[in-house]
């Protein structure tokens, strides 16, 4: 959804930024919700819309035009559920495309490819933030019968530390960081309590690291910062860090150009390049949750 972001500095005005990026004031202001452009203060962030002038950055980064800002849904970015309702993608409610916005190109596993993790299914998140348990729910059933979200639901403690629990209200607003979602150290539990091997693991934004386990037949579990290095450090239960933007996919796939994951804000495969993948994936060190089933040999 975001290119990036930028903070307003002394003596740049909208119009100004606008125009360094390639976009025109009306769009980045609609955009960030911003409804008195001639009154923006200095130091406030910015968020870059992933299109120039309407047009997408091009089939290399699977992004299509983005063109839905606040004056359609009342506020000024999508949800990961809201983009899903409101794009005429096969999720979508068919409004115009003048309208509505669009998301990363779905690519599905007919598209030419490395490596495969077979068997690796869609599904459509059941809350608003429980992307996780839907993603845990994707990877386990690409071995057989998938671990629902209900039971991650029922077995996650709550807790301000996502690494712990699941910070906030599952039902919240995707974006903040305060109803947020749940790291890999508190899946991992539920995982191994239904027969599952849970790999917890930080590749600091290193491909290797995930083409290795997709090697393996591995699918993987990734925590993406769709809205650029919004990280931040609390420290109200032990020392963690969150990010505004964050959405958790699962990895089933590679090719030469990028990765191909089951999106369950969409409900669709998706195809991320190298370089966009591996930069969203490092704002949180390459936060991972390998997920597998014990070797025979092991039973």
């Amino acid at each position: 959804f975001v290119a990036g972001a930028h903070r307003v500095a002394v003596g740049e005005t909208l119009a100004s930024i606008a125009a360094e990026y390639g976009l025109d004031a009306e769009s980045l202001a609609a955009f960030n919700g911003i409804t008195e452009p001639d009154l923006i203060p200095v130091d406030q962030r910015l968020l870059i819309p992933a299109a120039v002038g309407g047009v997408g950055v091009g089939a290399a980064t699977g992004v299509l035009p983005a063109t839905a800002w606040a004056g359609t849904l009342g506020r000024p970015l999508l949800s990961p559920r809201e983009v899903a309702e409101f794009s005429p993608s096969p999720m979508g409610a068919g409004l115009p495309p003048t309208e509505v916005a669009w998301v990363v190109a779905p690519v599905g596993p007919s598209a030419p490819a490395a490596v495969f993790v077979p068997g690796t299914p869609t599904h459509f998140q059941e809350r608003s933030l429980s992307c996780e348990y839907a993603a845990a729910f994707i990877a386990t059933t690409a071995f057989g019968a998938g671990v629902p979200e209900s039971v991650f639901v029922a077995e996650t403690p709550a807790a301000r530390n996502p690494h712990r629990g699941f910070r906030g209200d599952i039902d919240g607003q995707w974006g903040n960081t305060d109803d947020y979602g749940v790291y890999p150290e508190a899946l991992a539990p539920v995982l191994d309590r239904h027969g599952f091997v849970a790999e917890t693991f930080y590749a600091f934004g290193d491909g290797a690291e995930l083409r290795r386990r997709l090697d393996a037949g591995v699918p993987v579990i990734v925590w993406l910062a769709y809205w650029g290095d919004t990280r931040q450090r609390l420290s109200d239960d032990g020392s963690y860090s969150v990010a505004a933007g964050v959405h958790v996919v699962t990895a089933f796939g590679y090719d030469e150009a990028g990765v191909h994951v089951s999106n369950p804000a969409t409900g669709t495969y998706e195809h991320y390049d190298w370089p966009q993948f591996e930069a969203m994936w490092g704002v949180l060190d390459g936060m991972a949750l390998a997920v597998s089933v014990p070797s025979p040999s092991l039973a």
